[in-house]
This record gives C-alpha cells, structure tokens and sequence, in this order.
C-alpha cells in the first residue's frame, strides 16, 4: 500500500486492497482481509492423513471438503454501491 500511495493513488478511494489471510501485517495497516479457517483446515488434513495411513480411505477416493472463510472489513475496502 505504500508504493501505491507513493504513485499518488488513495486507498480505498482508488483502490480497494484485500488479503488472503489475516496476518498481523493486515491488522496493523488496516487492510481488509479473507481470514481462512486455519484450525479446520487443519484438524481435517490430520483426520485425512490419519484416514490414509490406517486404510480407512484409499488414495483415488476423492474428499471434497468446504469451509466458510471470514470477510474482516478494515479501512482499505469502501462498501459496494
């Protein structure tokens, strides 16, 4: 965001900034983020790995698995008109 607002563009007047993650770079610079569900997306990965090594799932079954990640509007977005 500081290059950005070094070629003279506002943010979010200009441009909206969205990251992947809420990290503490997001927190502390007020950008927007998609906050993903990092304790169930593990938790599963380890109930899979364990399902494959004890031969509960075989490896050409397919899991398909979906988690809701989390909108955090912070100052770097404007709201949709």
């Amino acid at each position: 965001m500081f290059q950005l607002r070094q070629k003279g563009h506002r943010i979010p007047e200009d441009l909206s900034v969205c990251a992947l993650g809420d990290s503490a770079i997001s927190r502390s610079n007020d950008i927007t983020a998609m906050s993903q569900p990092l304790e169930a997306i593990a938790r599963n990965g380890l109930f899979l790995l364990d399902s494959l090594m004890n031969q509960r799932l075989s490896v050409s079954e397919t899991m398909l698995l979906r988690l809701q990640p989390k909108l955090i509007v912070r100052g770097s977005t404007v709201p949709h008109k």
